[in-house]
């Protein structure tokens, strides 16, 4: 029988703000991002869709056992920006995978910072 996604053990995901100097946890290996107050992390800026993002944590399989790798798959109207190998990259109704160190920002390039770290 599959093991719900709130029962599994992902590690401990972050997104920070280095502008307001605020930290949002990713519980559960699930983190929703936009304008709507449904949303986990709720971000008030015009160009932020209401159900804009999602952060999440998947178990990929290994030789050595399960491996556990976060991405952002984008649902929104203008993109998210991700900052990879110091290249900001559009993403726009695709998915990605997430790396310790990654920067986000969610519709504009005049959006907050975020950044993304996976605690060890």
């Amino acid at each position: 029988m599959p093991t719900s996604l709130t029962a599994r053990k992902f590690p401990a995901a972050q997104l920070k703000s280095a502008q307001e100097n605020q930290i949002w946890q990713i519980y559960g290996g699930l983190m929703r991002v936009g304008r709507h107050q449904d949303n986990d992390l709720v971000l008030a800026e015009r160009w932020v869709s209401q159900r804009h993002a999602e952060i999440l944590c998947r178990e990929l399989p290994q030789d050595e056992g399960t491996q556990y790798c976060y991405f952002l798959r984008d649902f929104s109207r203008f993109g998210t920006l991700v900052r990879q190998a110091g290249q900001w990259q559009k993403v726009h109704h695709q998915e990605i995978g997430l790396a310790p160190g990654n920067q986000l920002k969610f519709g504009s390039a005049h959006g907050q910072t975020l950044e993304f770290s996976v605690e060890s």
